[in-house]
């Protein structure tokens, strides 16, 4: 039954996407700035995937709590003594806390509290358009309610919001970004190709998109992280993999050539979702988060 379903929103998808490439030449010929305010519009609206019987097992082992961001609730879901040191999860665009049902277990089995949210406008979070920079508030909304990050793991737009959090004034002692965009140019070109559309639209998406939040995509990408990143010893650990079609590796490897020092973690043959159900992986990415805390608990002992 659940492959039959699965078989049925592959299908469905398709159809949607085959029906808006067709549709956007139309509408440009109409109207350029109407196709690029639709074009607008849907790149701020993420799929609200619905949670599965297994995923509400586990929500239901958290303990949850409404935060409220700018008049909406977003959920939150915390594992373990608070009394650990916390680790937040932060899924990707049109994504789901359970993603991390890996995660969980194995950051709890190394003695710390995890905590995880739905982003606006998805799983049980209020709100129906998000962006980037909304994200990275929301992260900053979190920390300012529920107490400090020992460190962040972000899944695709997850961790690109996690190092303009960290821009914010975010303080952490790791940051994970996995599957993470770090070019803005390709994300809207990204979008171009998806959605059929000319270069025209694309720059009348870039344009609303700077009057909508203040400031160029670029602008709100990892990059101009780096010197906060360098100043507060943030260690950062780029998890990619090679064969990423959803964001291309070109992405982790502009972020590698921007922070020199990193950790990598380089896979090929998972793709953009299913390297977070690698084990090996997880387990790389949750040994580099405890190695950071017995770090710091070590300088704090001597």
């Amino acid at each position: 039954m659940r492959k039959k379903k699965k078989n049925f929103n592959s299908w469905k998808a398709a159809l949607i996407k085959c029906t808006l490439r067709g549709a956007f030449p139309v509408v440009e010929t109409l109207s350029v700035p109407l196709a690029s305010r639709w074009a607008f519009r849907l790149f701020l609206t993420p799929v609200r995937i619905p949670y599965s019987q297994r995923d509400l097992q586990l929500l239901d082992s958290s303990e949850r709590q409404a935060v409220v961001f700018r008049g909406l609730n977003i959920q939150t879901y915390r594992w373990g003594e608070k009394d650990r040191p916390m680790v937040l999860l932060v899924p990707g665009w049109s994504g789901k806390t359970t993603q991390f049902f890996q995660y969980i277990p194995k950051l709890l089995q190394e003695d710390f509290q995890v905590l995880a949210f739905d982003p606006p406008g998805h799983g049980f979070s209020e709100g129906k358009r998000t962006g980037l920079p909304e994200y990275a508030d929301t992260i900053v909304r979190l920390n300012e309610e529920l107490g400090g990050f020992n460190a962040i793991i972000g899944h695709s737009m997850g961790g690109s919001a996690a190092f303009f959090a960290v821009q914010k004034g975010v303080k952490v002692d790791g940051l994970v970004a996995i599957g993470s965009p770090s070019i803005g140019w390709m994300i809207l070109e990204g979008l171009r190709q998806h959605l059929n559309f000319s270069k025209k639209t694309h720059e009348g998406v870039a344009r609303l998109l700077a009057e909508k939040f203040g400031q160029g995509i670029e602008e709100a990408m990892p990059l101009k992280s780096r010197e906060i990143i360098e100043k507060g010893q943030i260690r950062l650990l780029i998890v990619h993999d090679k064969d990423d079609k959803n964001a291309p590796f070109a992405h982790a490897e502009h972020l590698h050539t921007v922070y020199g020092e990193a950790e990598t973690i380089f896979t090929e043959g998972f793709g953009h979702s299913r390297i977070l159900r690698e084990e090996a992986v997880t387990d790389k990415v949750v040994s580099f988060v405890s190695r950071l805390s017995r770090k710091k608990n070590k300088i704090h002992a001597g």
